[in-house]
């Protein structure tokens, strides 16, 4: 898959939705904004299977993104301060992938090749990245801001 204007693959969901068990394999994703996103935002409230949860990505190539080539994201209101006491995205697998030649036309100021806001039971394992305009791969803390 190639040549897209934003992601590549768009996996986004909102307040009342899930994803459970989503699998990536043996894909080649070339030439877009952004490779990969998963993303799940969340409301104080909603139920607790509002998830996104075993999601793997193993054995593909993803290059020549203008910004990220997998990013993973949980938000919530008034996010990144308190609000949530664990990630709403876990159980995550990224498997025996190649990452290269990212963030190179980015217009944010954090051209990162692989990054995960949050992560929570995370496994990262034989992954090749290489080429990337800033970090390879970013683990960002959470910023608990005082009450």
């Amino acid at each position: 898959m190639e040549l897209f204007n934003e992601d590549a693959i768009h996996q986004a969901n909102y307040c009342a939705q899930r994803s459970h068990g989503n699998t990536l394999r043996n894909l080649v994703l070339r030439y877009a904004n952004q490779g990969v996103l998963v993303q799940q935002t969340v409301q104080i409230g909603q139920s607790a299977d509002n998830v996104t949860r075993n999601f793997t990505l193993e054995n593909s190539e993803i290059a020549h993104m203008d910004t990220h080539g997998l990013f993973v994201t949980p938000w919530w209101d008034g996010a990144p301060s308190h609000g949530f006491p664990r990630s709403r995205i876990y159980d995550i697998v990224i498997r025996g992938n190649e990452f290269h030649h990212l963030g190179f036309r980015t217009d944010l100021d954090d051209p990162i090749g692989v990054k995960f806001q949050f992560a929570d039971r995370l496994r990262f394992e034989d992954n090749y990245v290489h080429d990337v305009a800033h970090n390879g791969v970013q683990f960002p803390i959470r910023l608990w801001l005082p009450s």
